[in-house]
């Protein structure tokens, strides 16, 4: 093989470093979405044990906790579920872009290619966005079971 042929069969520099930035930018989505559900089960724990202590201290079903708390949570399940959709659609657009990317053999990336099935990632992104669904249940069935 001569330093010509070597040299050919190189990636392209432009072409690696795009990897790169795209891959970064999948990974910062992905930080996203955690720090996003890590503050979002902090505040439904909480708000949960808030409901919990109070319901206990405040006989009567008060309207602190019988109302107020569980629609909070509700609320706050709503408003967490579209952060988390956004930065889930984000990483859809980035991997589409990194395969189309490697995909391309003029660039000479198909090495970095990662073989798995086109499932695991769709599957692996339902906990974050169908977490606030579960919680939202959980609190209605709260609000269903305080008032029946």
């Amino acid at each position: 093989m001569t330093d010509k042929n070597a040299l050919e069969s190189l990636p392209d520099k432009n072409a690696l470093e795009l990897l790169k930035f795209y891959r970064d930018e999948i990974k910062q989505e992905f930080n996203l979405i955690a720090h996003r559900l890590t503050w979002y089960v902090t505040c439904q724990s909480f708000l949960l044990t808030a409901f919990a202590i109070s319901k206990g201290n405040l006989p009567g079903g008060r309207w602190f906790p019988a109302y107020l708390l569980p629609t909070i949570a509700i609320a706050l399940s709503i408003l967490s579920f579209f952060p988390i959709k956004f930065a889930a659609q984000a990483i859809e657009k980035w991997l589409l872009k990194q395969t189309s990317l490697l995909d391309d053999r003029s660039f000479g990336l198909l090495e970095y290619q990662i073989e798995r099935p086109g499932h695991i990632h769709w599957v692996s992104m339902w906990f974050p966005q169908l977490l606030p669904f579960v919680f939202s249940g959980a609190w209605v069935w709260i609000l269903y079971k305080i008032h029946a």
